[in-house]
């Protein structure tokens, strides 16, 4: 009887949390919008200066639980990642990323999440098989307590030769 009348209210509870989330515009989610457009620039600049400061960025921008998917449709754990950055298997040579779009969310004024996408021209090279990859890619940033944005999501999907991807 509980159960049948508490499981309503706190269904509504919870979707009244998540409805009132909004995208946020003006001057203090530009500034946010910013921040997290040079958070993905400077991984960009990290992950072609070396295996250590790559594995350095994923570790310290990357969410314990990130859940991350490659353009292979593999999905490693953060610590799988890190490993394959440190030992060379994983390698990015040259990255162009462009066509940059950040969406902010918050609640009451307060941004809590952040969806950056964007196109990536890359040549990679993972267990010594280089390839020039043309890709789409969204990564979603939290924030955690200390005020710091993680990322929690990494998704990459593979364009095909050819195909020009709609925006």
């Amino acid at each position: 009887m509980i159960a049948r009348f508490l499981g309503p209210i706190l269904l509504a509870l919870i979707l009244s949390g998540t409805a009132r989330a909004q995208e946020m515009t003006g001057p203090a989610a530009e500034k946010t919008k910013k921040e997290l457009l040079d958070l993905e620039t400077s991984k960009g600049k990290n992950l072609v200066a070396s295996a250590a400061a790559a594995a350095d960025w994923q570790d310290h921008f990357c969410a314990d639980g990130v859940a991350l998917t490659l353009p292979d449709g593999s999905t490693p754990s953060k610590a799988e990642l890190l490993a394959m950055i440190r030992s060379g298997d994983i390698k990015d040579e040259l990255i162009n990323h462009h066509d940059y779009h950040v969406h902010l969310y918050g609640i009451k004024g307060v941004a809590h999440t952040g969806v950056v996408t964007w196109t990536g021209d890359e040549i990679t090279s993972y267990k010594g098989k280089r390839e020039h990859v043309y890709e789409k890619t969204t990564d979603v940033f939290v924030k955690v307590d200390s005020g710091e944005w993680k990322r929690a999501v990494h998704h990459v999907s593979p364009v095909p030769p050819g195909v020009v991807p709609l925006n």
